[in-house]
């Protein structure tokens, strides 16, 4: 598991392992630890009503002596988000139920190759890089199977502390952040696309 990687958009036949990072990059001034190891429910939605389109899990490890952190999102069901049904905001999104979450296969959408957890004083600065799943392969032209990975852009997201809604187990390790595409070179930072809530 190699300390760099670089992102180029464009096929492969399977997503970047996690990149090694250094275990006090999630620790504050005080040492404490913003991001303990451990599974995590996450949930994502656009700005534009926070509804949650995507939701998964966070796995976050350092018994290497090095942290390495990644996720799955999985496809919500469309129809689950419209009003009428009262779709909670990204935020107050409860746990599907306890333990670990598990998602059907078929709406795996995305992986998400985290490259950064830094502690910041109002909560975490989580960097990643996203992978689309893609579904379903074909064969090509020279007759191998086609890729089931495509990267994509690099995102930020700036985490905090915050209210946990019922059925999650630790309350202290809520967090809710708006979601920015990373910028590239002396681009101005973006405005934010989504929010993100881990927990």
């Amino acid at each position: 598991m190699g300390d760099t990687h670089v992102l180029a958009k464009g096929v492969q036949d399977h997503p970047a392992l996690p990149q090694a990072l250094a275990e006090t990059s999630r620790r504050t001034a005080a040492g404490k630890v913003v991001l303990p190891d451990g599974c995590y429910f996450i949930a994502y939605g656009l700005l534009d009503g926070a509804s949650p389109s995507h939701a998964g899990t966070l796995r976050v490890d350092s018994r290497s002596g090095r942290l390495a952190a990644s996720a799955d999102l999985y496809a919500i069901d469309s129809s689950a988000a419209h009003p009428e049904n009262n779709p909670p905001p990204i935020g107050s999104m409860p746990p599907p139920g306890s333990g670990i979450p598990i998602f059907p296969i078929s709406d795996d959408r995305l992986y998400l190759r985290m490259t950064k957890i830094e502690a910041t004083e109002t909560g975490f600065v989580l960097a990643f890089e996203i992978h689309r799943f893609i579904v379903p392969t074909f064969l090509t032209l020279d007759g191998s199977t086609s890729s089931q990975w495509a990267s994509e852009s690099a995102f930020t997201a700036q985490m905090a502390p915050a209210a946990a809604p019922p059925g999650y187990p630790k309350g202290e390790l809520f967090f809710v952040g708006d979601v920015s595409r990373t910028p590239i070179a002396d681009e101005p930072q973006p405005d934010p696309i989504g929010r993100l809530q881990i927990g």
